[in-house]
């Protein structure tokens, strides 16, 4: 998958700076994945598939989504300080990308099993007033979630 519109060149210190204001640590395949194009826009629009939870555990159906852009350094911090502020995610979710709905796509980085999992965060669902959006599993880490990037059908 080829990426336009991407961010300015990132260090592996500018990654390390980055982890130490969220107090978080990214799993090494993303790390690489911002060395090598610190976000950016397909080319060419791709779309993927997962299981979404609904609001109740009886909820659960097949869903499609995209991948409008993947955020580079500024807009993770930016979607990250908004969206934690707004309890709108738990605050161990980074995101990383939105689809063409303003969805996000999230990377766990909270400690045990989940390190690493991606999740898609429904912008028009919340479990109740008190809690933020419903999220949704998607793959077990982001290598895997890249390889479930395919071509969009017409």
């Amino acid at each position: 998958m080829k990426l336009v519109e991407v961010g300015e060149k990132l260090s592996s210190k500018d990654i390390k700076e980055m982890e130490g204001e969220l107090n978080l640590s990214f799993p090494k395949e993303y790390k690489d994945f911002l060395l090598k194009t610190n976000g950016g826009m397909p080319e060419d629009e791709v779309e993927f598939d997962f299981i979404e939870n609904g609001t109740s555990d009886e909820d659960e159906f097949e869903q499609g989504s995209d991948i409008h852009y993947f955020y580079d350094d500024n807009e993770i911090m930016e979607s990250y300080e908004n969206l934690v502020d707004e309890e709108l995610i738990p605050d161990e979710y980074l995101p990383i990308a939105c689809d063409s709905f303003d969805n996000q796509i999230l990377l766990c980085l909270g400690k045990g099993d989940n390190y690493g999992t991606i999740y898609f965060a429904d912008a028009e669902s919340e479990e109740s007033e008190d809690s933020g959006w419903v999220l949704s599993k998607v793959a077990d880490s982001f290598i895997a979630f890249l390889g479930m990037l395919r071509p969009a059908e017409d």
